[in-house]
């Protein structure tokens, strides 16, 4: 599964953030079409569709790999961090299209930021996760 890793360095301790891609899977693929290329490897050179067994790389110049989905307007779409389960849910006939995402770069999601903008739904896939939940102290 391709990732970008990014080095977080606060103050004394450093860590190591992966972000991930989230793909789409669509029951429709909306408007989106794109040029036909072969199956790509693990690097992809942008967004690529996935549908009547053929890939399709589609172009959305400056945009984020997610803009360009939701630009073509698919219906019924779900999520996977897995580019293998996009693909396959294809070809069982469960969707008529897979969009396969790179991952977003952490220079986007700050230019994203410092814009003051709002990242597209499911545009990153963080790991590791930040611990969730709530912990309470008696105070008494």
């Amino acid at each position: 599964m391709a990732s970008r890793r990014v080095r977080a360095e606060p103050r004394a301790r450093r860590s190591t953030l992966t972000i991930f891609p989230t793909h789409r899977v669509a029951q429709s693929a909306g408007g989106a079409s794109g040029t036909a290329i072969d199956p790509p490897g693990d690097e992809l050179a942008g967004p690529v569709l996935y549908h009547a067994g053929r890939y399709e790389l589609l172009s959305g110049d400056g945009l984020l790999d997610p803009e360009v989905v939701d630009q073509a307007a698919p219906s019924g779409v779900t999520y996977t961090p897995h580019r293998e389960e996009a693909v396959a849910a294809v070809e069982r006939g469960e969707a008529e299209a897979a969009f396969l995402l790179r991952p977003t770069r952490i220079e986007d999601v700050w230019a994203v930021a410092r814009r003051g903008d709002v990242m597209p739904q499911k545009s990153t896939f963080f790991y590791p996760k930040l611990t969730s939940g709530l912990l309470l102290l008696p105070l008494d």
